[in-house]
C-alpha cells in the first residue's frame, strides 16, 4: 500500500469510530499532501477514534501489551511487573500509541498506522 492509501484507510477507520474534528475538504487536502499529515495523526481526537480507550498493560523497559494474557506467551517478559507495581502500569491504548508515534520518523509513522488497519 502507498502512504496515501494507508493514510486514507487510517482516517476512514477513525471516522467510522467517531472522528469528526476536521472537514472532509481539509482531510482530502492532508491526504494529497497540501497540509501536513501530522495535524491529523497527532490529534488526540484522531488517536482516540483510531486506537480507542481500551487500557493496555505496560511494563517498564518492555512495552505494552494489548491483551494482558499475551505476556504469558512472550519469552522476553519475565513476569516481575505482576508483583512490582513500580514496574507496570495500565494506560489507555490511544495514549500509548500516540506516544509511540511521536518518537518515530515520518516513514515509520505511516508503517505504524498500517499495523492497526
Amino acid at each position: 500500500m502507498t502512504n496515501e492509501e494507508i493514510l486514507k484507510k487510517a482516517i476512514k477507520k477513525a471516522i467510522k469510530n467517531g472522528y469528526s474534528q476536521w472537514t472532509p475538504n481539509y482531510i482530502n487536502e492532508v491526504i494529497k499532501g497540501i497540509w501536513p499529515k501530522e495535524t491529523i495523526i497527532f490529534s488526540r481526537d484522531f488517536a482516540k477514534s483510531f486506537w480507542g480507550y481500551k487500557r493496555v498493560f505496560c511494563v517498564s523497559s518492555y512495552g505494552c501489551l494489548e491483551n494482558e494474557d499475551d505476556d504469558n506467551d512472550d519469552p522476553k517478559y519475565d513476569g516481575k511487573a505482576e508483583y512490582d507495581l513500580s514496574l507496570s502500569r495500565r494506560i489507555e491504548a490511544w495514549k500509548y500509541h500516540l506516544q509511540e508515534m511521536v518518537i518515530l520518523n515520518d516513514k515509520e509513522r505511516i508503517n505504524y498506522l498500517e499495523e492497526f488497519l
